[in-house]
């Protein structure tokens, strides 16, 4: 049997680490580590995991899980953190790493400030130091959500049909373009449907009249599983024709053959009565 042995340094090279930022980062770190074990089928207590061997300057120690493990889980614990810390961000978001595993890894990232850092020294057969270190790439790490993000997503073309919610004039960032957002019919959702500049007389001529129904059509985005549309690079825009009692009258009399030799009275009364007799 084995046990799970990570150490960890803060700011290596330098002189200690302010309590707010160890109390901080030593609990990400922590998440980090249990999770991971979770992943490989580790059944672990989060009250079993121990900070010990601290050493002096940066600050250094030991992350132990004192549950005991199988020689090959710990060895497959190692190298899923090691690929884990070494692997380019595309990798990492598309390696099977747990959900909440990846979220941890990206938080530890976004928790990391300006001019520090956190190296990993990874364990083997129960040395006394660790045979390999690793330095956590802050910026690496970042882009994991990016790549995750893409990974998670599916674009085709389609379209929706609603009301006009809210039209933005400008965009919100450099290079991006303004979007209307429509609410969705059919969810109730608001979605927002980006445009061109060219496209803006369109656009505006779909805010009159204030309830009109609109369609729009382009390349749609949406999240998996869930299918969950959210925008669309608007490629055309249609306001529906407005709906009128004539419309709804000229429906009479359009499939005068529906109900065979039966008049129409007679068919209705027949579902009527079967409705009735269910």
């Amino acid at each position: 049997m084995a046990n799970i042995r990570i150490r960890v340094s803060f700011n290596k090279g330098k002189r200690g680490i302010k309590l707010s930022r160890l109390s901080a980062l030593s609990g990400e770190v922590f998440r980090l580590l249990d999770l991971l074990a979770a992943d490989i089928g580790v059944d672990t207590d989060p009250n079993k995991w121990i900070a010990l061997n601290f050493t002096e300057s940066s600050l250094n120690y030991d992350n132990q899980y004192l549950g005991e493990v199988s020689d090959q889980s710990r060895r497959i614990y190692n190298q899923q953190f090691r690929e884990l810390l070494s692997s380019p961000a595309e990798k990492v978001a598309a390696n099977g790493y747990g959900i909440e595993t990846v979220k941890q890894y990206i938080k530890i990232a976004n928790a990391v400030e300006l001019g520090e850092s956190i190296d990993f020294g990874v364990y083997s057969n129960g040395e006394p130091s660790p045979a390999e270190w690793l330095n956590f790439d802050k910026q690496e790490a970042m882009k994991v959500e990016v790549f995750k993000s893409k990974a998670n997503q599916v674009i085709y073309e389609g379209g929706i049909q609603g009301y006009v919610h809210s039209l933005h004039k400008e965009a919100q960032n450099a290079g991006e373009l303004p979007w209307i957002k429509i609410r969705e019919l059919s969810t109730n959702r608001l979605i927002s449907c980006y445009y061109k500049d060219s496209q803006y007389n369109e656009v505006v001529s779909l805010l009159e009249p204030k309830d009109a129904v609109v369609f729009v059509s382009g390349k749609m985005r949406a999240t998996l599983p869930e299918q969950k549309l959210e925008m669309i690079e608007a490629r055309k825009f249609e306001k529906a024709p407005p709906y009128s009692r004539e419309d709804f009258e000229k429906f009479f009399g359009c499939a005068p053959g529906l109900a065979g030799d039966v008049s129409a009275a007679d068919h209705i009364r027949e579902v009527r009565d079967n409705g009735e007799n269910a």
